[in-house]
């Protein structure tokens, strides 16, 4: 069995992270046979320790709009146990149907000017249309034909288009979840029916009104959630988005 990456999303309550956690484990036989290392395994699963470990975030919208990273976007250490946790904290931008990548790439140690062979640290030799991290300056670069240097990758949303064409290399493994979050609505919701309780307790003549705004505001956020859990998920960037226009957020 190939190495299977594992990981576990979680947004931060004050509406400002997301925070992404490698849960992959170390390779084990009988209960991890998908993991980290190659003990034992026919397979010779990747070695976190020659692996580049990154976090790619995609809202949902027109824009394709990408979280960036607080903590650096690629890890790698030559020192680390196969069973050894990366966490990746990322900027939450927006509310939206977000798809999170969690990647791992090649490790190579070169020169930005290098020509051929790149070779990574697993003995791979570098070919046309091969993603890889770059040790000696913590870039992401390809191999571009007709091109004798490696070219750098700027925008992530090219390796995220990219990933099903390397997996099917073998050198590239990633693992992606989609959800829908509505943290800063969900925040907003909270301001308001706490300024409904402050009204309440004046004896607001429009009480009633005040109220029924707030209910809708939360019929709606929970709207969004099932017609997620529905598949429907441009329909569910779509109420996300109108909400974010409604609420000026």
């Amino acid at each position: 069995m190939g190495l299977e990456l594992n990981q576990l999303v979680q947004p931060d309550y004050s509406a400002q992270y997301l925070w992404v956690t490698d849960k992959t484990g170390a390779y084990d036989a009988t209960s991890n046979a998908t993991g980290w290392g190659d003990v034992g395994d026919p397979a010779a699963n990747f070695r976190l320790n020659e692996s580049a470990l990154g976090v790619v975030v995609i809202a949902r919208d027109a824009a394709r709009t990408v979280f960036g990273n607080v903590s650096p976007q690629w890890k790698f250490s030559s020192s680390a146990d196969p069973d050894t946790e990366n966490q990746f904290q990322i900027s939450y931008v927006m509310d939206s149907v977000i798809d999170v990548y969690s990647i791992r790439l090649m490790v190579a140690n070169h020169t930005p000017e290098t020509t051929d062979p790149i070779i990574s640290l697993d003995s791979i030799t570098m070919g046309v249309g091969d993603y890889w991290y770059n040790n000696a300056d913590s870039k992401v670069y390809k191999k571009v034909d007709g091109v004798t240097t490696p070219v750098e990758v700027t925008d992530m949303r090219e390796l995220v288009d990219a990933l099903s064409t390397l997996e099917a290399g073998g050198n590239t493994v990633s693992v992606l979840c989609t959800d829908a979050y509505v943290i800063k609505l969900a925040v907003e919701y909270g301001k308001e029916y706490k300024n409904y309780v402050i009204k309440r307790k004046e004896g607001c003549s429009d009480l009633k009104t005040i109220f029924f705004n707030m209910l809708n505001f939360k019929e709606d956020i929970i709207g969004a959630r099932r017609s997620y859990t529905s598949g429907l998920f441009s329909q569910t960037q779509d109420i996300i988005e109108t909400l974010t226009e409604e609420k000026n957020i």
